[in-house]
């Protein structure tokens, strides 16, 4: 069986080589031509796009400073996020919305909002209005968990107080007097058990109205630290900034180019592959 020597083998490949250029030199108007087309296109296309407009800013969440340090936001960063997602949807409700809006979160603390889009005056408008609508409703979250506080301290406070008044009654003179009453009409043998009994009942009340005087002490206490506590609003850490993201023209016309060069090597072996197919049927 013959075979190809590596001589013929590379006399063929160089062969073949020689008549991709032919045709490719035969196709250089075209090819010229294709080239032109693209690099016009993505010129005009590059230059005909405006600039984007990125607007951003910072703010760090409310808290109330604890009795022990410890600071408690007035929202968690995962329910204001999710609630300015909220208020986003709804203002694309009206299709007119053509901004794009990224919320990101630093530490459980400080939020950075982001609104992208061709328009600077756009951008701040919309931050305006975030910033807007989070003061107002961390303003109306702390005035609730102030007075929910304050409410739930004052109740307790007053139902101690309440408790102590009846404890306390069962100690008076009076009801002294009632005891003894009921000790002279017993019985002699019965006297020291129930004399027993009173005193025991009488320590059981002492020691209940001390324990009740130490947690009304300690519940005042805790109501005024609350008021004089450490509140701090919810506050712009970073005013808004601006940064401009311009087209990048030479990029897309440098993409263009070689785009338009490799689609005229295409198209010239396309049509020279039609042509040698319509010969052949010829």
């Amino acid at each position: 069986m013959a075979q190809n020597s590596p001589y013929t083998s590379s006399y063929e490949d160089e062969k073949d080589l020689r008549e991709i250029i032919k045709i490719l030199l035969d196709s250089k108007k075209l090819i010229i031509l294709t080239l032109l087309i693209f690099t016009v296109s993505s010129s005009i296309f590059s230059l005909s796009l405006k600039p984007s407009f990125i607007s951003s800013t910072k703010l760090e969440i409310g808290y109330v400073e604890l009795d022990n340090g410890d600071k408690e936001l007035i929202e968690s960063m995962s329910d204001l996020i999710s609630d300015l997602n909220i208020l986003i949807i709804k203002k694309n409700l009206n299709n007119n919305f053509n901004q794009e809006v990224t919320m990101k979160s630093f530490e459980d603390r400080v939020i950075q909002l982001k609104v992208t889009s061709k328009s600077v005056e756009q951008n701040e408008n919309l931050l305006n209005e975030m910033i807007s609508y989070i003061d107002e409703r961390h303003s109306n979250l702390e005035k609730l968990i102030t007075n929910q506080k304050i409410n739930s301290l004052s109740f307790d406070i007053e139902n101690t107080k309440a408790e102590i008044t009846h404890f306390k009654s069962k100690l008076s003179d009076q009801n002294q007097s009632q005891y003894l009453n009921i000790i002279s009409n017993l019985q002699k043998e019965d006297q020291p058990i129930e004399l027993l009994r009173l005193l025991s009942e009488n320590s059981s009340y002492k020691d209940l109205v001390f324990s009740l005087n130490q947690k009304l002490e300690i519940l005042i206490q805790e109501l005024e630290n609350f008021n004089s506590s450490v509140k701090s609003k919810s506050q712009i850490i970073k005013n808004i900034e601006t940064v401009t993201i311009k087209p990048e023209t030479l990029l897309m016309i440098s993409s263009g180019i070689v785009l338009g060069f490799i689609s005229s090597i295409l198209l010239v072996f396309i049509i020279n592959f039609i042509k040698s197919y319509r010969e052949i049927q010829a």
